[in-house]
């Protein structure tokens, strides 16, 4: 089962009318321990709670994101995401899948209640939602078929990639002239849709095609690196780049953020996301592809154990 990582906010009404209840507190504790929501904070939020400690629901929704916090499935967007319903306007919201309000709060605000009306069943990156959480609005999709418009693709990744400080490839393929440009694709993706990016390593084998020795072959790979990844505009922002030497044909995708690392392994004909961003026709991708995700400590020993060398940065 492939778990869709979303991204999700709620005004604090919801939370002390609806969320706090049992069941609802319940589902989204376990959303959070199966890495399938991430919860988008505001300075609105954590102003309610802190300064209302006598309200056992707002109580409740600290303990909930002290939870979320110990996972590492927070994301701060004070900058981003004003607060939900009050005098916020939704059309200024980009960067959450869900919004949870309550039915009186959103038929009491004009521009709120037009956007409810209007695409709630047609706009696939936000909606609004009120009333009981379900645990179905996060189920995952574990085929993509050969011919998968790219957005579909993209929207898979969108959570994992606005939540991550950290994204590792490891790909042994991902520089090869026929990997290339889909490395380079998924690149832009990150550089258009990331908000806090930090890190980036790439993991690979010295491929055996490029020298007769590992240092030779390493240095095939740093200069391929050199000459066609490190101008691109992502590592404008960047802070580290780190280039992880490994002894398998492994290929993951990984997403980390303070504690946490989320690994999603590759199957079917598609073996990593070079191939994936490899498209067709258009922007059609070219094979059809399936991902599993790893165990939490599996994720994090994984990450862990290449033997790593940092990129130098300065132009």
């Amino acid at each position: 089962m492939i778990f869709l990582l979303k991204i999700i906010a709620f005004s604090t009404c919801w939370f002390n009318n609806i969320g706090a209840t049992g069941s609802n507190w319940k589902v989204i504790q376990n959303l959070i321990e199966d890495r399938k929501i991430i919860i988008a904070e505001n300075k609105p939020l954590r102003e309610t709670y802190q300064n209302d400690e006598s309200n056992i629901s707002l109580y409740q929704l600290n303990s909930l994101l002290n939870y979320a916090r110990k996972n590492g499935l927070t994301i701060d967007m004070d900058n981003q995401l004003p607060a939900i319903v009050g005098e916020s306007n939704p059309e200024n919201i980009d960067s959450i899948h869900f919004a949870f309000a309550t039915k009186e709060e959103i038929k009491n605000n004009t521009e709120w209640n037009n956007y409810l009306t209007t695409n709630l069943l047609n706009d696939e990156n936000f909606s609004i939602k009120y009333g009981d959480i379900n645990e179905n609005l996060f189920g995952g999709i574990s085929n993509f078929p050969k011919g998968t418009e790219i957005s579909v693709v993209e929207n898979f990744f969108d959570g994992y990639v606005k939540w991550a400080k950290r994204i590792t490839i490891w790909d042994p393929y991902m520089l090869e002239s026929n990997n290339i440009e889909g490395t380079i694709r998924f690149l832009d993706f990150i550089n258009e849709n990331n908000l806090s990016l930090k890190q980036i390593k790439f993991v690979t084998k010295p491929n055996h095609k490029h020298g007769t020795n590992d240092d030779e072959k390493k240095n095939y790979f740093r200069d391929v690196f050199k000459s066609r990844i490190r101008n691109h505009p992502i590592f404008e922002n960047i802070e580290l780049v780190e280039i992880g030497w490994q002894g398998n044909a492994q290929r993951y995708l990984s997403f980390g953020n303070d504690g946490s690392e989320i690994t999603l392994s590759f199957s079917g004909q598609i073996k990593s996301i070079s191939e994936l961003f490899l498209l067709r026709k258009g922007r059609l991708t070219s094979k059809n592809f399936s991902y599993s995700l790893l165990e939490k400590e599996m994720s994090s020993e994984l990450i862990r154990s290449p033997n790593y060398e940092i990129v130098n940065l300065e132009k």
